[in-house]
């Protein structure tokens, strides 16, 4: 009889899959699936994005065109809506193992065995992640192709190898055609590596995966520039200041009521003729607020940021339950507490523990460090444009949490064993 050791990869795998089952049974998924009652609003965004990107090769005003290029391939047979969404949920199962095996392989860099496997085994019990499965949203496509990112700049700074930088790079650009908010560290993390290889920047330009990315960056912008007016990869950051942020200071400012103005300011955009206008419209009214109401933004950026790292799974919340009293209400109920508490931990590890451990000189910060943890910080903060997001943009960092936690396990490990000798 073979004996597969403790902490084994297979182990770890075969945990994942139970969980995803388990969960799956208990958020009676096998009903949702059928009519797709589900699915959260800016789902259909994303289905519109890939149609319009496989009917007339247009790319959306704000979904850049990798996501839609995806999930939209069964457009080409002419597929139906639905066929789309249970494909795009084939694609998010691949990328979440994938996640899971590149968690498990990271760990193996500095980790234990044991560590490796509890790690991946803390990831697979990640729910918020587990209900993003079942959404044709970005999520999970976007955590794993960061992680990847991490993984390849990992295997750089341990083989010092300019191709393993590069692809990382090439990687983290790649992420922002699927969720643009990342754009500006995307950008700098270029800077950094082509500063760091600025000796061989032969070896750069011979990197065809960079030459691949930035070809479809361009091509986003051109298209964008053709269609809509707006040289940009995405609209998404002006339209989402005017009808979340700018509407909460708009209610400050005159004692209205949130949602009133919220709904008034998205016709208003809406009902514009060109992107531009509305681009024009959006930054008039930032500047105007950030120069006659700074500390109503402030605070309502604030306020939006603890409410999305101690909200509940809005994908968890979407399942649609028939029968009160069934067993599957009280399960959900359940999730929805664990993916709130999930939420919270993370915020509090990553605004509140690592600071604090940083201060009390019980973790030391270096390159590798640095980078993942400014990713993490930022990524969370640009939460703060809107409200009531839940636990959407902090699952997609909950991966590279995991890395960074045990990265610093690793390196407080060592030091202590330094200091015994």
């Amino acid at each position: 009889m073979i004996r597969i050791p403790t902490y084994s990869y297979l182990h770890s795998f075969l945990f994942a899959i139970l969980s995803l089952f388990v969960f799956s049974i208990l958020m009676n998924l096998g009903e949702n699936l059928v009519d797709l009652n589900y699915l959260l609003p800016d789902s259909y965004s994303y289905i519109q994005a890939a149609k319009d990107l496989y009917s007339n090769f247009n790319v959306h005003p704000i979904r850049p065109l990798l996501y839609p290029l995806m999930i939209g391939l069964p457009f080409l047979w002419d597929a139906s809506i639905e066929v789309v969404v249970y494909w795009s949920i084939f694609l998010n199962l691949i990328f979440w193992f994938l996640q899971h095996h590149l968690i498990y392989k990271i760990l193996g860099f500095f980790a234990s065995k044991k560590e490796q496997f509890y790690g991946s085994l803390i990831f697979s019990l990640s729910f918020g992640l587990l209900a993003m499965i079942f959404q044709p949203l970005t999520e999970i496509s976007f955590a794993y192709f960061s992680l990847l990112a991490v993984f390849f700049f990992l295997r750089y700074q341990k083989e010092k190898k300019d191709q393993l930088l590069l692809l990382s790079i090439s990687i983290f650009l790649l992420s922002v055609l699927i969720r643009p908010g990342i754009l500006y560290p995307a950008i700098t993390f270029l800077f950094y590596g082509l500063w760091v290889l600025r000796r061989n920047f032969i070896t750069v330009l011979k990197f065809w995966p960079l030459g691949l990315v930035l070809f479809l960056f361009f091509l986003q912008l051109f298209k964008m520039n053709e269609q809509l007016g707006t040289f940009k990869i995405s609209n998404i950051d002006n339209y989402t200041w005017y009808t979340y942020l700018g509407a909460e200071v708009e209610a400050d400012q005159t004692n209205g009521i949130r949602d009133e103005i919220q709904q008034k300011r998205t016709l208003e955009i809406n009902n514009l003729n060109s992107w531009s206008e509305k681009n024009k419209l959006a930054s008039k009214d930032l500047k105007s607020a950030l120069k006659n109401a700074p500390f109503d933004v402030f605070k309502n950026l604030l306020f939006n940021l603890f409410n999305n790292i101690t909200g509940k799974s809005n994908a968890v919340e979407s399942m649609k339950i028939r029968h009160p009293e069934n067993v599957h209400h009280h399960f959900k109920n359940f999730f929805l507490i664990l993916s709130r508490v999930e939420n919270f931990l993370f915020g509090f590890i990553l605004i509140l523990i690592i600071p604090l451990l940083l201060f009390l000189k019980k973790i030391q910060m270096n390159q590798i460090t640095w980078i993942l943890f400014i990713y993490l910080i930022y990524s969370v903060f640009v939460s703060g444009i809107s409200f009531w997001q839940g636990d959407r943009f902090s699952i997609v960092c909950y991966p590279v949490l995991i890395v960074l936690s045990y990265y610093f396990l690793a390196q407080r490990k060592l030091s202590l064993q330094q200091q015994e000798k």
